[in-house]
């Protein structure tokens, strides 16, 4: 049993330096002069998320997760420990970075097939997973997609149904690409 739990451990260690690695670990500094920022609905921009990925399935899934955060207002990065989904990084205003958490939050998802599409109340994943500040003002919706069978997408937004029916449908091609490759 202890075996087993030193082997998850240094998995999770592992997934963790890899996360680090990847998305810059710097705090962004906010210029007040910089315009607010503005999720991008350029159709190139989305399929470039299957452009130039790593080998690696696991650093894939990060670099596109990376790449959703221009996209997207905001995003978790969500991992599958056993049917427990972890977050273990986060985008804001187009910034990824991993988070620095010991004890980070987990939830349980629902089933669902790859590459479909969950809406959920954003406010209440949020708060599950003791992340708030994404959403301070309650006025996103969550997305959620889960790709993979040990990696899933939260991606917030409050693009109006009118759009978000084609974004999503690009941006879902686009992800079944980047893992196909």
């Amino acid at each position: 049993m202890e075996k087993l739990t030193r082997s998850l451990t240094q998995r999770i260690n592992q997934f963790q330096k890899r996360i680090e690695s990847i998305l810059e670990t710097d705090a962004h500094a906010t210029d007040p002069e910089a315009p607010a920022f503005e999720a991008s609905r350029d159709l190139a921009m989305v399929r470039d998320l299957a452009v130039g990925l790593p080998d690696d399935h696991v650093d894939r899934g990060i670099v596109i997760f990376s790449r959703l955060a221009g996209l997207f207002e905001a995003g978790v990065l969500l991992e599958n420990q056993d049917g427990v989904w972890k977050a273990q990084a986060l985008f804001q205003e187009g910034h990824p970075r991993p988070l620095q958490r010991e004890k980070a939050a987990t939830i349980s998802l629902p089933r669902l097939s790859p590459m479909t599409v969950a809406h959920a109340p954003a406010e209440a994943l949020l708060k599950k997973l003791g992340l708030q500040e994404l959403d301070e003002k309650n006025q996103y919706r969550a997305l959620l997609i889960k790709p993979v069978p040990d990696f899933a997408y939260l991606l917030l937004t409050n693009l109006p149904d009118l759009w978000l029916k084609d974004h999503i449908n690009h941006t879902l091609k686009s992800i079944a690409d980047g893992f196909a490759g």
